[in-house]
């Protein structure tokens, strides 16, 4: 259980961090929530949904474009298809003076 509640702070630390919702603080009396179930089945989150009167209708996603897939899936990218840090920063901080 200790990792669950480890993973579930972690979870909600983003969250808070991202959005400035904190998950595990209920909004009206402040005291801490605890998570209860993680939800894998799609049919089982839909009936909860319903019961509480929530929209049930999921996201839909179109597929990859085949030239976007074509062109990036064949392994690694080249070498030298990203900048190196030190050119993406020259001259905006000059190094300190030596002492």
């Amino acid at each position: 259980m200790e990792g669950a509640k480890k993973k579930a702070r972690s979870w909600a630390a983003c969250l808070a961090r991202v959005f400035e919702v904190f998950p595990l603080i209920c909004p009206n009396c402040r005291k801490e929530l605890l998570p209860v179930a993680v939800i894998f089945n799609d049919g089982e989150l839909i009936r909860i949904l319903k019961h509480f009167g929530l929209p049930t209708d999921f996201p839909k996603f179109l597929p990859v474009p085949q030239e976007i897939t074509g062109k990036y899936s064949n392994g690694p990218p080249d070498d030298g298809c990203q900048l190196e840090p030190a050119d993406l920063y020259a001259g905006i901080d000059p190094p300190a003076p030596a002492d």
